[in-house]
């Protein structure tokens, strides 16, 4: 049987969330379970990754992802990727904002000092696979150590978000919004190279 893999790559104010561990800085997937919609593994392996620092609260709900512009890879094993680019809120935690002591974490001033909060205190391998958690100006992203499959993903995420950003009058980081395009909301492309995620 085929599985796919999906992951979430949560974008704010004109940044993006990245996870660093030992292959380099990426977004957050993983393959998904059997039986499992790429809507699900998503969330699943977002939340894992994250030490479930956004999981959401008792009665909240969480993420939807339904609306979120899907990029779409192959990778050479023929094993479908989904990459949803989540738009969050200035209220989360975007960069720069304080998380509140309603999340028993108490003020951190960083996304990562929250995420060091929960990695530390969690018995579960899988959610300590993250180093650090940073949020990153998207015209920053580039320089960076990317773990191979994200870098060769990075075309087909800046052309989303900067479309996005044309479509909703966000700021861009560092440029003037692009003028408004038609965007397909998923974008596809076969990938030549091995990855990480295969």
């Amino acid at each position: 049987m085929l599985y796919h893999a999906a992951g979430v790559l949560p974008y704010c104010a004109g940044h993006v969330l990245l996870g660093l561990e030992a292959r380099g800085w990426s977004g957050f997937a993983g393959t998904a379970l059997a039986g499992e919609a790429p809507c699900e593994t998503a969330l699943r392996e977002f939340h894992k990754e994250t030490a479930q620092l956004f999981a959401p609260c008792e009665g909240s709900p969480d993420l939807d992802l339904t609306t979120a512009t899907c990029i779409v890879t192959t990778t050479p094993k023929s094993r479908v990727f989904h990459l949803f680019l989540q738009p969050f809120t200035s209220t989360g935690l975007g960069p720069g904002n304080i998380l509140g002591t309603g999340n028993r974490l108490g003020p951190c001033r960083h996304v990562d000092d929250a995420f060091q909060f929960k990695r530390h205190r969690t018995s579960m391998r899988t959610e300590r696979e993250k180093l650090r958690l940073r949020w990153v100006p998207v015209d920053e992203i580039a320089p960076l150590h990317l773990s191979p499959s994200f870098r060769a993903d990075m075309p087909e995420i800046v052309r989303a978000l900067r479309a996005e950003a044309a479509v909703t009058g966000a700021h861009w980081t560092g440029e003037t919004p692009a003028k408004p395009v038609e965007v397909d909301r998923v974008l596809t492309r076969a990938r030549a190279g091995s990855t990480a995620r295969d």
